[in-house]
C-alpha cells in the first residue's frame, strides 16, 4: 500500500468515525411509576422548628415563606436500603 493511499484510508477512516452516532445513554429520570413510589404529601412530614404558618401545601405542593428560616421532616425515616438507584 502506498502512502497516498494509507493516508487516503486514514482520512476516510476518520471522517466515519466522526459522522457515527455516539451511542445513547440511558435516561436518568424518576417519574413516581416504579413499584413502591408514592406521591409524598404534607401528612408525611412534619415541622421541625419554625413558625406553623412557614410551610404550607397547595394543589399537593408545599411551599415555604422562609420567615423564620426552618426546615421539615418526615414523619417516617426513609432506610438508607430503601433508596436504590439502578
Amino acid at each position: 500500500m502506498t502512502l497516498c493511499h494509507f493516508s487516503l484510508c486514514l482520512v476516510l477512516a476518520a471522517f466515519q468515525t466522526a459522522l457515527a452516532e455516539p451511542p445513547v445513554a440511558p435516561k436518568a429520570f424518576i417519574d413516581g411509576t416504579a413499584p413502591g413510589w408514592r406521591a409524598l404529601g404534607e401528612a408525611d412530614f412534619v415541622n421541625v422548628n419554625c413558625a406553623t404558618n412557614t410551610w404550607t401545601w397547595r394543589n399537593g405542593e408545599v411551599h415555604c415563606t422562609g420567615q423564620p428560616v426552618g426546615v421539615i421532616r418526615m414523619h417516617k425515616p426513609i432506610a438508607e436500603d430503601g433508596l436504590k438507584t439502578v
